[in-house]
């Protein structure tokens, strides 16, 4: 979601993750009241910078958007992926393409990609 400072984005999440009511009219998020579907939805607050010592990636990152009301960044997962795991997996790795941040995906935040010569 995009917008200028103020004009209430951070109260439009509040009130589809059922934090806030709603002033007026009614909300639905996937077909339940706000709050209902939070488990099914991912919210990653922004942020500026994160601290340099911590090596967390853009995929890692992305991937909270999709279990994000959970905390803490998923374990790897023994070389065994279950059905669901690889479904989310692509899911991530297709958001990731959409955006044009392949590049950028497995490299821990701030490091630049290494270019290639296709790049030039």
């Amino acid at each position: 979601m995009l917008g200028p400072n103020g004009v209430g984005r951070s109260t439009l999440v509040k009130v589809l993750l059922g934090i806030l009511a709603a002033a007026s009219g009614q909300v639905r998020v996937l077909g339940q009241t706000p709050g209902r579907a939070s488990g099914r939805v991912g919210c990653l607050p922004q942020r500026r910078s994160f601290d340099a010592s911590l090596r967390i990636r853009g995929v890692d990152i992305v991937r909270l958007g999709l279990d994000g009301d959970r905390w803490g960044i998923p374990l790897p997962l023994p070389t065994r992926f279950s059905a669901r795991r690889r479904a989310e997996r692509d899911r991530v790795a297709e958001v990731i393409e959409l955006v044009g941040a392949t590049a950028y995906a497995r490299r821990p935040i701030g490091e630049a990609p290494v270019a290639s010569s296709s790049d030039y």
